[in-house]
Order: structure tokens, then sequence, then C-alpha cells
């Protein structure tokens, strides 16, 4: 199979971005024939560059040439997009739709239904755009980058195509990550068809698994120091002083991070990793805590815990529960409670033969859904799916 991969990359690399990576690396590894047709937003520079590409993000010319240049040299079977937002732009699927190739379009996060593409606002979700015929909360609140001009801009990207029936008519299946992701995007003004929905979770290779015995009392945080990933309830919790607490990552939060590591010496602020570093910090570490306000997509730091048979504590938002079923794959608590966080904190640290179950479901709970090859499984189907082709 011909499988052609579009990717508009971040400014700043993220977790849509390595999964870009991992499909595509995948695929070959399982001998299919695969491209990559790139966009780069770390070309962006300056408010002018910016304003371009604002422009361009509703109907980019020169990315839908582009694209059209690579579907006549290599005449893929189907066509898979990540991301389109800002550069290659929805031009992209009339394109290859005028050349007849099918289309499959993953639904990473929240962008066609919200400004900052999280549903989430003052700390806390926000669905009031997702029913809106326009997201005039969004545009009122600048949402997107906390311009109302650019907010406006994307809300009529977004509406305008809505309109058209561009993610109607053009797109022949989308994925979610998650049952919970798929319900926003059906039960929304948007309202894609339920009949072109495909949940397909993310996927890692196998780190290995690393026994209880070997860890130290110590409890994980990985991702971005920014309001919604809940790093301050975290860090209200370790205050109390009854646990362990390393913290990597970077972001706008970091100095708040830093300064609660200096006053409190139960807390370590290792900063920035590479990725390396954060599984030798995952393999030594009690549990992994995400204590996340917002939706999270299909965070890669849990299936690095699970596979490694980590313990996790995550918040009960979104679709995490799915990810991490309570008291099986690892503890939910409410999310926003630094008080229930902390019990099921107090539970870990107290009852070793918890912890020891909950890091081997864990790892079985990888194993059962999450490796290269159920991924790859779950690709093919789609893919023969759209191209109709039975699946073997």
């Amino acid at each position: 199979m011909k499988i052609l991969l579009l990717h508009n990359y971040y400014q700043q690399k993220g977790g849509e971005d390595a999964v870009f990576e991992a499909e595509a690396e995948l695929l070959r590894q399982q001998g299919q024939t695969v491209e990559t047709l790139i966009f780069q937003n770390k070309d962006i520079n300056g408010p002018l560059d910016s304003l371009k590409a604002g422009l361009n993000s509703f109907y980019n010319v020169g990315s839908a040439k582009r694209l059209k240049q690579v579907l006549q040299r290599f005449q893929p079977d189907v066509l898979h997009v990540h991301n389109t937002f800002p550069l290659a732009s929805p031009a992209i699927f009339y394109t290859a739709q005028k050349a007849t190739v099918p289309i499959v379009m993953t639904l990473h996060n929240y962008r066609l239904l919200c400004a900052n593409a999280l549903l989430f606002e003052n700390n806390q979700p926000c669905e009031r755009c997702v029913q809106a015929p326009i997201a005039w909360e969004g545009i009122l609140r600048g949402c997107y980058r906390g311009s109302r001009l650019q907010s406006a801009a994307l809300a009529t990207m977004t509406t305008t195509h809505r309109l058209m029936g561009t993610w109607h008519h053009t797109i022949d299946a989308f994925i979610t990550l998650t049952q919970f992701a798929q319900s926003r995007f059906t039960q929304s003004a948007l309202a894609l068809p339920p009949e072109k929905m495909h949940i397909k979770p993310n996927f890692i290779p196998d780190p290995g698994m690393i026994q209880s015995s070997d860890r130290q009392a110590h409890f994980l945080f990985v991702g971005r120091l920014s309001p919604e990933k809940g790093i301050s309830l975290l860090l209200d919790a370790a205050k109390s002083g009854v646990f362990q607490l390393k913290v990597i990552g970077a972001g706008p939060l970091a100095e708040d991070v830093q300064a609660a590591a200096q006053a409190h010496p139960n807390i370590e602020y290792l900063g920035f990793q590479d990725h390396s570093v954060i599984l030798q910090a995952m393999r030594q570490s009690r549990a992994l805590v995400l204590p996340s306000l917002c939706y999270e997509g299909f965070p890669v730091t849990l299936l690095e815990a699970l596979a490694t048979g980590t313990p996790i504590i995550c918040a009960k938002t979104g679709g995490l529960p799915e990810i991490i079923p309570h008291e099986q794959a690892g503890l939910l608590f409410e999310s926003g409670s630094s008080e229930d966080l902390l019990k099921q904190i107090h539970r870990l640290l107290a009852d070793n033969a918890l912890h020891e179950r909950l890091g081997q479901q864990g790892r079985e709970h990888y194993l059962n859904h999450f490796t290269p090859a159920h991924n790859y499984q779950a690709l093919m189907r789609i893919y023969q799916h759209v191209m109709g082709v039975p699946h073997e």
C-alpha cells in the first residue's frame, strides 16, 4: 500500500508531532510504502508572517499546489492527515478529493470546535462553543493566543468550512483517540457523521517492564508546565510534605515550580529533559501523576507508565478514565481536588500489594491495547475501509 502522511508541525515539538513520526516509522517497518508531506510552523517569524499564515489558514493555494505535485508523482492509495493548521489549510482536502484519493484525518485536539483546541478556559473545561453555530464566546475571550482578532480569524475559518461542508464531504474517515473525544465531535454544531468515526488510541514501542522492587519512593510529573496540566494542584498537594515529588518539563509555570522546589525539600524540579532521561525517571518512580484540569487527548506519558509497569494516578476528566480504568491500571481522583489526589497518593504509599498489582495490570493493559502491533492493525482496517478493500 502507498500511504501519504501529511502534517503541519508545531513551533515547539509536542505529542502530535511525535505520534505522526511514530506512525510513519511503524508503517515503514511493516513494509508499507510511505511518503510524508510536511509543513513547518517554525517558518512563521514575526507579525507579518503570522498575519500571512492566518490569512492562508482558510485556503492556502501554495499548500494545495505542493500536495497536487506529490499526488501526481507518488500516486498514493490513501492520504492520512494529522494537522493542517495553519499552513497546510483545508485546501489540501479539496486537492486530494479532486485526485480521488481517500482521506483519513486524525483529530488529535479540539481545534475544529474550540479556538484554543483544548476546550479549556479560566482553569476549567469549557464547552461554550461546542454547540454554537459561531464561536462568539471564544472570539470575545480571545481564546486563541489571547487575541480577539486571531480568534475571530480561526473561528471564521472553521465555521466557513463547516458551512461549505468541507469536514463532512471531503474527508472519508476521522480518527479520534477516545470515545469521549468522538462524542464531542458528533454531538457538536459540527456534527461529524458517526459512520465516519473510528477510535484508534496512540501507541509506543515496548520499553520493557521494571519490577516494583527496583523503584524509589518519589512520585513523578512529566509534561508541559501550564495551567491546564494541573501542575499547580500537584504542587499544592506536595507542599503537605507527605510525599516526594520530581517534576520534569518546561512552560509558563516553570518559575512557580522552581519556587516550590526551593521552599520545600520534598519537591525537586529537573527542568526539560531528553526522552531517555524521562524513561529512566519513570522506571525509578513510585508512580506517575497526571493531575490535568483539561480534557487530555492521549498523553504518551501514560503509555510509557503502563508499559514500564509504573502505577498511575490521574484526574478523572475527559477520556482519561477510558485509558486508565480505576483500580485496574491505575487510580483516578476527582479533577481539581487536591484532597482526593492526596488520598490516592496515600493509598499507594501505604499499600505495597496494591502498588505491585497496579503495575502488573497496567503492563497487561499496555500489551492488550497499546502496542505497535495493535496500532498497525487498527490503521490497516481504517485505510482499507476508506479504500473499499475488505480487511484481511
